[in-house]
Parts: C-alpha cells; sequence; structure tokens
C-alpha cells in the first residue's frame, strides 16, 4: 500500500544516496537531530572538480563569489561581508560546547588593515525566525583575523581584540582558525578564539566570556571581508578547507539541505504538462541528465529525461499527463557530486487534476517580491489554505537588491548567477507552492533588471548611457540578449508554446501565449515588450524616469500620440483572436498580463515625480492627504492612450477580466473609453513585500462614489486622462505591525474565484499578516467584490434584441455581428438555453450561435425591438 504521508503534496524533499553510505547516514540522521547532542561535522574536503555551488548544506553569499575547486572553497572577490553559510548545522541554546575549526589562506596582496579579515561569524540570526532568514540576512557574533595580524571577536555592541599581533604573511602560507564555545550554565559562555600553524601550533589566542551564551545560538558562516582601496580592480578573497564541527550544542537538520534540483514549475493543458525544473549550477563533475518519474499504480514510472540548460540551469519536460482527471504524485531525479561520493537528489510534487467540471476555479494572484519578510512563510501558508488551481506570480519576482550585496551587471555568466541567486530565493520561498499547484509566472522590468521598462521590440540601449534613468528613457533593453532569455527561460518555459514564437530585435524570444485551464481561457500579455519609450516621442514633456518633469506640460491633454505602440501588432493580434475563440468548452475569458491600463495614483501637488514615494508619511486610519493630485507616470499603461483604448475595447468583446500587478497598490477598477465603467473590470494585487508604496488619495471624490469609501470611489480620469471607476483601493496605512516597512505598506496577495454556474467573479484582496487558520481574517477594505462576467462590457445598452432560446443545446456560444460594417460586436458562452443580447445602435444584426467545435446556426436580419423570439434548434 503507498505511504500517504511521503507522497502527500506538502512532503519534503528526499534524498538517495548509494547503499556504502546509508547505514552510516541513518545513524547520523537519528543521533544528531535537532533535539540532539554531540553532532559533527566534517568537510575535511568539500568535494573534487569546479563549480559555484559549493553543496547542498550550503548558501553562498552572493552565489557568484565563491566556488569549490578540488577540495577546497575559494571566495574569488575581495569584497566586504562574503560568507559561507552552513545550512544544516546551526548551534542550539541550551548548555553544552561547541568547536568549529577551518584552514584559511589569504589570495590577495591589499595592503594589511583593520578592515580585512577572514574568519566565522557564529549566532547568525535574522528578523523573521527561519534558518532561510538566518541564511541571508543573519546577523551574529563576528570573529577572525585582520591581515594587520589582530584577532578580534565584535558584536552589535562590544568589540574585544587581542593584544598582540602575528606577522600577517602567515595567512598567506595558511593557517588554522577556530572558535570554541563553553557554555556551562544558562548565563554567560566563554568563547576562545585560535590561530594556529597548520602543524597545530596556536600563536595567537583571544578569550572572553563578557557575552550571554543566547548570543552563540543560530546558524555560523565563513567569512572573506576585504575593502581593496580600488574598487574597479578585482582582487581574489580567500580560500578554506577541512572545515570540521562538533560538539553538543551542534545540531543537524537534514531538511535544510538544498539543492541541486529547486524546485519546480508547470503548467496542464488539455492533459499536456510542460514542466520546468530550476537547478542549482552543477559541474561538469555532476551528472548530465535530469530524470522525472510519476507514480502508477503504487509504482514510479519514468517519463523523461532531460539535460540541463547551460544558461538558465533549467530542466523542461513536455509530456501527456496519464491520469488527468486525479491528483498524482511526481518526483524528479537527479545524480550529483555529494563531496566524495556521488548521490542522487529527489524533487517531490504533484500534477493536479484539472478542475474540470468543478464549480468554481480559484486563482491566487501575487507580484513584486521585495525581500523584505522572506521567506514569506505567512503568506505561503495562506495560500494553501485557499487552496488555488492556479498560481500566477505577474512579475518582479525578484529585485536588484534582492539578497544584499547589490547588482552585477557584468560579466554575463556572473550576471547570470547574480540574477540565479534571487531567483533561487524566490524558488526557496514559494516552490512549496509551484512543486503542486499550476502556475503562470511573468516577468516584468525588474526581472530583467530595469527600473521600468520601454521594450521597444527589444532593440537594444547603447553602453554609453550607463544603467540609470537615462538609459531607460532611451527605450530598450539594458543587459544583453542572451542574458534576457536565460531570466525568460527560468521563468516562462513552463508556459504553453508562444502564439506566434518570432523573436523581436537582437534575437529576444517571447512567450505571450494561451492557457486553457478548467473551461478558464487566459491570455498571457508581455505588456512591456513592446511598448514604446515616451521620451522619445514627446520631447517637449521632458521626461526623466518616465515622470514629465516640464511642469507647464500636461500629459492628460499633450500625451496621446498615434506613434506610440502599447502591446504591438503581433500581441494585439493575438488578443483579437482569442477574444472570438470559445472553443474547448471555454465559458471565462480572462488576460493576466504585468500592469493594468491606467494609472491609479496620486501624489503631494509639489511633486514633479516619485522619488517621494518611500518617504511620504504612512497615514493612520483615518487621515487622508491634503492636496494629492492624480499622477502621470509613463511607466503603468494609461499610456499610449490609443493603445489602451484599443486593448480594452478588444478585451470588453469577450467580456473578459484582467489580473496584473506591478503597481504596489492593490485595486479593484473598470475601464472606460467613450465613457465611464464602458469597458472591463481590473484586479490589480497588491505587493507581497513593498519597496514603493503606492497611493491614492485624490482630493475629490469621483463620479457617483461607492458609499463604502467615498473619497477614494467612483469615477475618475487619471493623469494620463483615460476614464476609470475605482471600486476599491488597499492604501497604506499605519497597522502597529512591526516590521512596519512589511505590514505598514499595504502587502499581501489576490484571490480570484470564477464560478461556472452563475459566472460571477470575486475578488478577494488580503493583507499579509492575516491567519486565516484562526477563522477571524479581514480583507482590505472594500473587498471582497463580486461582479459577473456579462458586466465586463459594461457599455450600456441602446437596444436589445429579440430573446434567444436554444433547443437541444446547454451553454452555447454566441456571437453578435453588426451587419452595417460586419464588425463582431461581442461574443460569449451563454450560460443555460436563453440569452437577451444587447446591442449599441439600432441597426441590423447578424447572430451566430453553437458549439464552435462542432456546428454554429446563423440568423440574419435581426432588428432590436421585436417581442418575437428567435429559435435555434440543434436537434
Amino acid at each position: 500500500m503507498m505511504d500517504k504521508k511521503k507522497h502527500s503534496p506538502f512532503y519534503k524533499r528526499e534524498f538517495f544516496y548509494p547503499a556504502v553510505r546509508i547505514y552510516s547516514l541513518l545513524f547520523l540522521f537519528f543521533s544528531v537531530a535537532c533535539s540532539n547532542h554531540d553532532a559533527t561535522q566534517d568537510e575535511s574536503g568539500f568535494g573534487t572538480g569546479s563549480r559555484h555551488w559549493i553543496g547542498p548544506d550550503y548558501w553562498a553569499n552572493p552565489l557568484q563569489d565563491w566556488e569549490m575547486q578540488d577540495g577546497s572553497v575559494i571566495c574569488n572577490v575581495a569584497k566586504p561581508g562574503r560568507n559561507l553559510h552552513h545550512l544544516s548545522y546551526e548551534v542550539n541554546g541550551r548548555p553544552g560546547n561547541f568547536r568549529t575549526t577551518v584552514e584559511v589562506k589569504v589570495l590577495n596582496d591589499l595592503p594589511p588593515g583593520k578592515d580585512n579579515w577572514v574568519g566565522f561569524e557564529i549566532g547568525k540570526k535574522g528578523k523573521f525566525d527561519d534558518y532561510r532568514d538566518d541564511a541571508i540576512y543573519g546577523k551574529g557574533i563576528k570573529t577572525g583575523i585582520t591581515t594587520s595580524g589582530r584577532v578580534f571577536a565584535r558584536n552589535d555592541v562590544t568589540e574585544v581584540t587581542g593584544t598582540e599581533s602575528i606577522n600577517a604573511e602567515l595567512l598567506k602560507n595558511g593557517l588554522s582558525l577556530s572558535v570554541i564555545i563553553d557554555h556551562i550554565d544558562g548565563g554567560n559562555a566563554q568563547m576562545t578564539f585560535n590561530v594556529a600553524r597548520l602543524s597545530g601550533e596556536i600563536i595567537s589566542s583571544l578569550k572572553f566570556n563578557d557575552w550571554e551564551g543566547s548570543e552563540y545560538q543560530g546558524s555560523f558562516a565563513l567569512v572573506s571581508h576585504f575593502t581593496p582601496p580600488d574598487r574597479k580592480t578585482v582582487h581574489p578573497g580567500a580560500a578554506f578547507t577541512n572545515w570540521q564541527s562538533e560538539g553538543s550544542k551542534l545540531v543537524y537538520d537534514k531538511t535544510r539541505r538544498l539543492g541541486p534540483l529547486l524546485f519546480a514549475q508547470y503548467t496542464q493543458q488539455q492533459a499536456e504538462v510542460k514542466m520546468s525544473v530550476q537547478m542549482m549550477p552543477v559541474g561538469a563533475n555532476d551528472g548530465k541528465e535530469v530524470w522525472l518519474e510519476m507514480l502508477n499504480d503504487e509504482q514510479w514510472v519514468k517519463i523523461g529525461t532531460s539535460e540541463i540548460d547551460p544558461g538558465s540551469r533549467t530542466a523542461h519536460f513536455r509530456f501527456v499527463n496519464p491520469s488527468p482527471v486525479s491528483d498524482t504524485p511526481y518526483r524528479v531525479c537527479y545524480t550529483y557530486q555529494d563531496r566524495h561520493t556521488m548521490s542522487t537528489d529527489t524533487l517531490m510534487g504533484t500534477i493536479r487534476a484539472e478542475p474540470g467540471k468543478k464549480d468554481e476555479v480559484v486563482i491566487a494572484a501575487l507580484s513584486c517580491n521585495r525581500d523584505l519578510g522572506f521567506p514569506a512563510k505567512d503568506l505561503v501558508q495562506a495560500i494553501k489554505y485557499h487552496h488555488p488551481d492556479l498560481l500566477f506570480f505577474g512579475g518582479d519576482q525578484i529585485y536588484e537588491g534582492n539578497g544584499g550585496f547589490g547588482t552585477q551587471r557584468t560579466p554575463t555568466d556572473k550576471a547570470t548567477l547574480d540574477y540565479l541567486r534571487k531567483w533561487y530565493q524566490f524558488g526557496w520561498a514559494f516552490g512549496e507552492l509551484t512543486n503542486h499547484f499550476p502556475t503562470v509566472t511573468i516577468p516584468d522590468d525588474h526581472d530583467v533588471y530595469h527600473g521600468n521598462l520601454w521594450g521597444e521590440a527589444g532593440r537594444p540601449v547603447p553602453d554609453s548611457l550607463g544603467q540609470g534613468a537615462k538609459a531607460q528613457d532611451y527605450g530598450g533593453y539594458k543587459m544583453p540578449a542572451e542574458w534576457v532569455n536565460m531570466v525568460q527561460k527560468s521563468q516562462t518555459w513552463h508556459l504553453p508554446d508562444p502564439i506566434d514564437p518570432e523573436p523581436v530585435q537582437q534575437g529576444i524570444k517571447v512567450y505571450f501565449t494561451e492557457l486553457r485551464y478548467g473551461g478558464v481561457s487566459f491570455a498571457i500579455l508581455e505588456d512591456r515588450k513592446w511598448k514604446s519609450a515616451p521620451k522619445n516621442l514627446l520631447p517637449e514633456a521632458d521626461i526623466y524616469n518616465g515622470w514629465p518633469l516640464n511642469t507647464m506640460w500636461d500629459a492628460r491633454t499633450q500625451s496621446n500620440t498615434d506613434k506610440a505602440t502599447l502591446l504591438g501588432d503581433r500581441q494585439q493580434r493575438f488578443l483579437e483572436d482569442w477574444s472570438k475563440d470559445w472553443s474547448g468548452g471555454a465559458w471565462m475569458k480572462v488576460l493576466l498580463s504585468q500592469t493594468i491600463f491606467h494609472n491609479i495614483g496620486t501624489l503631494p501637488k509639489s511633486a514633479v515625480n516619485d522619488n517621494v514615494v518611500p518617504k511620504l508619511k504612512i497615514m493612520k486610519p483615518g487621515e487622508y492627504p491634503p492636496d494629492d493630485r492624480p499622477v502621470s507616470d509613463f511607466d503603468t499603461n494609461g499610456w499610449p492612450q490609443q493603445g489602451r483604448d484599443r486593448a480594452i475595447k478588444t478585451l470588453r468583446k469577450a467580456f473578459a477580466f484582467h489580473i496584473a500587478g506591478d503597481q504596489h497598490l492593490g485595486s479593484t477598477s473598470q475601464y472606460g473609453v467613450e465613457g465611464y465603467s464602458d469597458g472591463g473590470y481590473a484586479f490589480c494585487v497588491p505587493a507581497i513585500s513593498n519597496i514603493w508604496p503606492r497611493r491614492w488619495f485624490p482630493f475629490r471624490s469621483g463620479i457617483d462614489p461607492f458609499p463604502t469609501n467615498p473619497r477614494v470611489t467612483g469615477g475618475f480620469l487619471d493623469g494620463f486622462g483615460n476614464k476609470m471607476t475605482v471600486h476599491a483601493v488597499a492604501n497604506p496605512v499605519s497597522t502597529g505591525q512591526e516590521p512596519f516597512e512589511l505590514y505598514d505598506r499595504a502587502a499581501g496577495y489576490g484571490i480570484v474565484r470564477l464560478n461556472r454556474n452563475t459566472r460571477d467573479i470575486v475578488m478577494e484582496c488580503w493583507p499579509r499578516f492575516q491567519d486565516l487558520s484562526k477563522g477571524t481574517g479581514v480583507q482590505y477594505p472594500g473587498w471582497p467584490i463580486r461582479i459577473n462576467q456579462l458586466d465586463n462590457y459594461g457599455k450600456k445598452a441602446v437596444a436589445h434584441l429579440p430573446e434567444i432560446e436554444v433547443e437541444g443545446m446547454e451553454n452555447p456560444v454566441i456571437e453578435v455581428i453588426s451587419e452595417s460594417g460586419g464588425e463582431l460586436i461581442y461574443s460569449v458562452r451563454i450560460k443555460g438555453r436563453s440569452f437577451q443580447a444587447k446591442v449599441f445602435d439600432t441597426g441590423t444584426y447578424t447572430v451566430r450561435l453553437g458549439d464552435p467545435d462542432v456546428e454554429m446556426k446563423v440568423v440574419k436580419n435581426i432588428k432590436p425591438g421585436s417581442n418575437e423570439k428567435i429559435r435555434f434548434s440543434f436537434k
């Protein structure tokens, strides 16, 4: 019988080792689990060969600055704060002893100094009580030896130094460093730091007992810290080998090991599954292929193999799900070098049954993943609570600053690793979701190292413009095409194949496509790739970083130009074709893109750009700023207006609903073109963690505001003169939660529920700090919001065609076509067997009705106003 725990959807990763090691490892696991004592960590050899990934027991900060070379670990740059964190071992808080030792050699000839040192960081702890947070952001006691030959130890308050210096040249030949902690009772602990020759002779020692034993509790790391006077010249840092730890305070947790398999993403469409598996940067001594297995009749059956893409470090699988009507466990396997032996890593997941005839399709929508709050345990648990049918990550899965250490843009191989370490961080947090639920992920500007992106069909930005606002305003991509394609492959390969795969300029690939899942037809767009750069078309606006600095220039009246592109012709054609294709039983249309088609945002009247946003006061509940005005931010899709209007008109022909992110400001709104609310609805979900807390505090109420929040709702003109009706906004507000930078900036996520039977759409906007397991969760004010599918063409009817009755077919598709010009007015799959079509003039119409996969019947010359019913029979 199948072990249900083993194959549960959230069962942790397993590691399989050759039989020669299994007994010793089982003994190790049971004798050194988290509550046990006298563990031993022996890295006398890190492994042969060369690779940037040190192994599953480590997290390197940052990834690209560390590499394994034939038994040693090299920090290949002399820069501040580089550290190699041990994931699977940590020091507990109980009385006992701990010792860690490593051999180190300084590899550079930088001048001796107190700011250049090698050693350890002990008791590393982050803010969010998670070992992953500790590994990247944890702070602890630093102890080591400087290149001027002096030993030291320091915490946040105190520094202790040795009284004598040793010959710093000895560091270039190699020395042994050790930390010994003796924690006798619940009070202070004695710490000893020794420097010895490789022969074992101690040549310098530092001993003190002024710090509490609890300060040493936590994880620990090797440190290579240098501050070279010339930042442009690359110097190597240090080499470490023979890292060993032992003691009763040392605890081991096997489940914390990470890699080489990290996380998976997949989509399923008509039983065809596309899966992308993200991997660490493995080396030449590791396996060449990854293989996938699925559970069938309690047996693991091999589905296929994949080579590893050398850029994105992804493995790819495409297969037909043998059991699309039930949840099926899968496992991805890979053999790699784990120190001196070959081991097999296994990643577990679940291919979900398609929703089929399920009454409700649930989408969890997230975007803007700043790293404050990593690893987002609260958010992950909340999403699990909703048990979504589909995950949507709408962009900015990474920010340039995530994980610390800045951004490395050159050379391309190092820039790739710089991106991957941030992308790995995303998967480390959300992989336990993406491994088990179908996922749509699309990159946005920050994913490709842009603050703002006007893609200009892929054109390159000249290197002479640098990397700042001047380069972005030029339009195009700052990073090399090879690198951009790597990012896109890592995030989007698992999506259905592109509708029109021809690359844009520089060979940058495209991914816009359609996903059919659970009867819902999703259009997935790239709303940045073709977009025009406004500075090139509106010189009089004096645009800088997407903001018009000319205060005498008005974007509401002067920015509309027919020379600007939003989606580009290819995506617009796709959208038009998609809007009228209801084949395959599709009953709902949803657009997924990076950002919505208007600009919901205000700033103080005196502000000329959004540089003030992070400094603005967060309002207390009930407070309201005195003089905010709608802004003209060209990063939004409120511009260009003509492309925006064209897209909205196309969407409403399919009664399509729009889900997006990007704006860091949760909102529900309705598009307007000729009039207010004559288009569809848009749901902009909040940021996962908000680095840029935008707000909507208009100085006057909108037209016909809603009583739930009349000051911020109703009909408005945005900063580009677009009509929009705001239904709800999740403004930043002081919550009293800590850290306030996370909780006071309206962070959260969105849930969308699509009801097959009623065709209702329910939008839920949830704050991060709500614990739904208690049954007391409260959404942001104004939500939930319920609309109907037919509300997504909000234009008021001038007249109605005669009622249509259908015999012999349930839920047919109807197309309403104007006979004056042959234009499709709209199409939709109706609910039931009757429908009365609204129209917008009193001309004559043709109606096509039926099942587009079987038969469509036509009735022409229909005039509105008649009481005689129109009957379609399919008997």
